[in-house]
């Protein structure tokens, strides 16, 4: 997602905070897309180490691997992070069976909030 999102706007950075391991890869794929001056990474895990600093921060194919204390932990998280005015925009699939014939559960729906 940050680097469809990079692509479409060239006036904007960001970075990706994920679990270590996952650095070499990230660094691959960001070369191969041309946006290591302007895509960077930060090992860490989301429960355990601070955010870090961003205006906007996006959780996308994130909760739905939770249960609802750990989701309630992570928006919580993340909410108190933002700075005056930032945005937390969430989109998360749902293991909904129900998806292709009648509406997921609420909570199955992206949204977004500002402080």
């Amino acid at each position: 997602m940050p680097a469809a999102v990079l692509r479409s706007h060239p006036d904007i950075t960001g970075a990706v905070f994920e679990l270590p391991p996952v650095g070499p890869v990230f660094e691959e794929f960001v070369a191969a897309h041309g946006l290591t001056d302007r895509l960077t990474f930060h090992g860490g895990d989301f429960f355990s180490d601070p955010l870090p600093e961003a205006d906007v921060y996006v959780m996308g194919q994130i909760l739905h691997d939770w249960n609802l204390e750990q989701r309630q932990f992570l928006l919580t998280k993340a909410y108190d992070a933002l700075p005056q005015g930032g945005t937390l925009i969430v989109s998360s699939a749902s293991s909904c069976s129900r998806r292709r014939t009648t509406p997921c559960p609420r909570a199955a729906h992206s949204s977004s909030t500002t402080p």
